[in-house]
């Protein structure tokens, strides 16, 4: 949820290891992990992660700031993207 709306609604699969709205990438890239091998690899993604966010803004939220409404990409993966055509 962002600013009192959903963003993205899923299967924990769909919302851990295919996360598609900006906000919920950056929820998931926050997660810390203890092991020291992937704390490389954490951070790289998290760096990526916030580059698509400032690069991409205005493909995840509106005008006024807030997220789109939700549409089905796939059966049980919602998320709030803009409406296309």
């Amino acid at each position: 949820m962002y600013k009192g709306r959903f963003v993205e609604e899923g299967t924990k699969e769909d919302i851990f290891n295919h996360p598609q709205h900006i906000y919920t990438k950056r929820l998931v890239a926050a997660i810390p992990d203890i092991d020291p091998v992937n704390r490389q690899q954490k951070k790289v993604y998290r760096e990526e992660v916030e580059k698509e966010y400032h690069s991409n803004y205005n493909e995840y939220f509106d005008h006024e700031g807030l997220a789109y409404q939700l549409r089905h990409i796939s059966d049980s993966h919602l998320v709030a993207l803009p409406q296309k055509g």
